[in-house]
């Protein structure tokens, strides 16, 4: 019995070993070496400016756990920034901030395996896991059979939820910005957390869309996506949890693109936010 567990666990060792020795693939070292390195060497500025990002998407996360704890649980800012801390988020991002210390410092292949784990846990951070083939399934039932409606008006759309108080830094909540709706205040003056990785203030009334989708904005680094013409071919019509959306078709150059229409209002929408 002792020969086949040593066995077991002795193969399942030398599996691990091999497996990782193929995670360092093509791709996957020419992402690192995007990220941290220069000419084939770690880089000091690069794992700096990683460095601020990481603790900017950290800052994001933290201000909205403590605006939790605040604002729905009720408890002093001082106990909920000391509960926000010790979420599990934050603290794999002081891991991966306490890890890139040592990268620079590491011989080769060493600081290559750490960068592995740190991209590994990034990645993780920004994922929300798939939901549960039940709960999948039971939406897609009910769906099947909702009703939409678009209302022309009387429309009650909610605020968007990121606005920051310039005051306190805390997110507003939506009975905050009625009340301050209802008292006049121009809500178009509000705005997320100015460590936001995502967001940046422009003067929208003077920005061309297109130019700003093809290269002068940073959110879309790297993105190209052809806008559709005037006409398309309809496809079908999908219920979602939210509002109905229109899925068609538009010759383009000659190739079918496939684009979503969605119908009904939205707050401040960016038309390309969810490409």
């Amino acid at each position: 019995m002792k020969q086949v567990v040593l066995f077991v666990i002795l193969s399942f060792s030398l599996s691990c070993f091999a497996t990782g020795k193929r995670l360092f693939d093509e791709s996957l070292t020419k992402e690192i070496q995007e990220t941290f390195m220069v000419n084939g060497n770690f880089s000091i500025e690069k794992i700096i400016k990683y460095r601020d990002y990481i603790r900017k998407r950290k800052s994001e996360i933290l201000a909205a756990l403590i605006n939790y704890k605040v604002k729905y649980q009720f408890k002093e800012l001082e106990s909920s920034t000391d509960n926000a801390e010790q979420e599990k988020e934050i603290q794999l991002f002081n891991y991966i901030l306490k890890t890139l210390d040592l990268v620079y410092f590491e011989d080769h292949d060493e600081a290559m395996r750490l960068c592995l784990r740190i991209l590994e846990i990034d990645y993780a951070l920004k994922l929300t896991g798939n939901e549960v083939p039940f709960i999948k399934g039971y939406q897609t039932i009910k769906n099947l059979f909702k009703s939409h409606s678009i209302k022309k008006i009387g429309l009650n759309e909610e605020e968007a939820g990121n606005l920051t108080s310039p005051i306190t830094g805390l997110l507003y909540t939506q009975d905050e910005l009625i009340m301050l709706k209802n008292q006049g205040v121009d809500l178009s003056g509000l705005n997320p957390s100015s460590n936001s990785t995502f967001w940046e203030n422009i003067d929208i009334s003077n920005t061309d869309v297109k130019r700003r989708y093809y290269g002068e904005s940073k959110l879309y680094k790297n993105a190209f996506t052809e806008f559709p013409h005037k006409l398309g071919q309809f496809k079908k019509i999908r219920k979602t949890r939210t509002k109905p959306k229109i899925d068609f078709t538009s010759e383009i150059n000659g190739n079918k693109r496939k684009y979503k229409l969605m119908l009904g209002s939205e707050v401040h929408s960016e038309i390309t936010a969810s490409d």
